[in-house]
């Protein structure tokens, strides 16, 4: 029984670390091994408190450019470079 019980909790650790990993691509756009080679290319910068407290990351944003049907269709923008 003692045995049953590690298994299930291992189950639930590995469930919860694939969320992890689904969240991370749908939040940076890249896997986690492109995000693990841009942290280990420079630890400092790529960081998840950098993403957090310097603005790259806004969840606000990402659930707005969610493509629902229905949702109201941004008019286009005039360029004025001419």
């Amino acid at each position: 029984a003692e045995l049953k019980v590690k298994e299930i909790k291992n189950g639930r650790l590995a469930m919860f670390s694939m969320f992890g990993y689904y969240v991370q691509a749908i939040v940076t756009g890249e896997g986690p091994v492109e995000n693990w080679a841009a942290h280990v290319a420079d630890p400092f910068a790529v960081n998840g408190l950098n993403s957090v407290f310097m603005g790259q990351f806004t969840p606000v944003a990402m659930f707005a450019a969610s493509g629902r049907k229905g949702a109201p269709k941004a008019a286009p923008v005039a360029d004025n470079l001419s």
